[in-house]
């Protein structure tokens, strides 16, 4: 609940040091929730970082595995390493808006 300026002034007619107290309370407040904007959008690229490793990985292996002639272990790795890697996409698009 936002404070009203007409709150602080009448406490300030209480006690004039109650309204340094209550800016003080404020903009620590304010610096929390900016931290914490700040931490949330480091875990969200970092998932998306890890996300990508391991779906870079996953490739590699299907292609390994193709390669070597593997094809039906191959196809599905791959085919479930993309859909994997649409899927994190897809979310991450959508939890952004």
């Amino acid at each position: 609940m936002p404070i009203d300026v007409r709150d602080v002034k009448g406490l300030t007619q209480v006690d004039p040091a109650l309204a340094a107290v209550i800016t003080e309370a404020l903009v620590a407040e304010q610096r929390d929730a900016n931290d914490l904007a700040r931490r949330q959008q480091l875990i969200g690229v970092l998932g998306i970082l890890c996300g990508a490793l391991i779906s870079i990985l996953f490739g590699y292996w299907s292609f390994l595995l193709l390669n070597a002639g593997h094809t039906i272990g191959g196809c599905v790795l791959g085919t479930g390493d993309l859909s994997a890697l649409v899927a994190m996409f897809l979310s991450t698009n959508r939890r952004s808006r």
